[in-house]
């Protein structure tokens, strides 16, 4: 996939408000984005050995968010919803039941950061929290993510030029 190809954000977006819908998210960021694994029927557990995030499965409708316990609070936020778009996405927890049952899931990191930015940064919210503030710094700390974060957000969104950073 190619990382700046429109039609296939769109479409992982579409999957992302499906799965704030399906979780009942609020309509407020941000929020605790480990809620969203216990909505799903997941859990998390930190792992000192871990130096990467990884996804277990555990059942046929459960799974287990392995985190490396030393990351700091923005990163382990965003480690958090790659993986979720990880199940989503890649391993097809509950929308293609078949891709569940195997354990062949390939991992495509391009549609992991898309699926991360929407779920953490809504469009909606992004766009508001934009209009109060165009210091990334500012609306790292709104969205309790990273300043690259943002500013990748706000470049796939239209609202911060490619150009010049």
């Amino acid at each position: 996939m190619s990382y700046h190809d429109p039609k296939r954000r769109i479409l992982i977006e579409g999957f992302v408000e499906r799965v704030r819908d399906y979780v009942s998210l609020p309509w407020t960021s941000p929020y605790d984005v480990a809620e969203v694994v216990t909505r799903l029927g997941g859990s998390l557990v930190e792992d000192e050995s871990l130096d990467h995030p990884l996804v277990q499965k555990v059942g046929e409708r459960s799974f287990v968010i392995r985190l490396p316990k030393t990351r700091l609070e923005t990163f382990r936020r965003y480690e958090i919803a790659r993986m979720v778009g990880h199940l989503i996405l890649n391993a097809g927890f509950i929308v293609d039941p078949e891709k569940w049952q195997t354990s062949n899931w390939r991992q495509d990191e391009p549609d992991l950061f898309v699926f991360a930015d929407a779920l953490l940064m809504p469009e909606y919210a992004y766009r508001r929290a934009f209009a109060e503030s165009t210091d990334l710094v500012t609306l790292a700390k709104h969205f309790s993510v990273t300043t690259l974060r943002v500013l990748h957000r706000g470049h796939w969104l239209n609202l911060i030029p490619w150009s010049g950073v």
